[in-house]
């Protein structure tokens, strides 16, 4: 493996950085560390952290070896048996569900149906569910 060069690194986690559509800020956040780039681009930091690249692997599911040499692909495929970024968030995307689903079932909501309001670009929430919602909204200010 070819040896990593911090400028390479640097430029490729900007891409990555852009790929992501966060704001610099929270993309810091996601990698585990606040003021990144300032850091990097005063020469702050000697090499990347293992757990800045575990992070950015589990957030983002970059190959490493690209990040910091260039070479491959930065979304490697699961040949490798390495998860691809779709099958990341997707993966994070049912765990949320099963955790609203839970909390849908223990504020008295069960067999809600989801809504795909991509199409309409509205918000189609039933309105005995806004009701209900209100109504426990109510009650806890009490």
């Amino acid at each position: 493996m070819k040896k990593y060069d911090m400028q390479i690194f640097i430029n490729n986690l900007k891409e990555i950085e852009k790929d992501s559509g966060l704001k610099r800020g929270e993309f810091e956040s996601k990698i585990g560390r606040k003021a990144y780039f300032w850091q990097l681009e005063n020469g702050r930091v000697e090499k990347p952290a293992t757990e800045v690249l575990l992070n950015i692997y589990t957030e983002f599911g970059v190959d490493i070896t690209w990040l910091l040499t260039g070479q491959g692909s930065p979304y490697p495929e699961s040949q490798n048996n390495n998860p691809s970024r779709v099958e990341i968030l997707e993966n994070k995307l049912k765990k949320h569900e099963r955790v609203l689903n839970t909390l849908l079932t223990k504020s008295g909501f069960e067999d809600i149906e989801y809504y795909d309001d991509t199409k309409t670009g509205t918000d189609d929430v039933p309105l005995d569910v806004t009701d209900k919602i209100l109504s426990v909204k109510e009650e806890g200010n009490k």
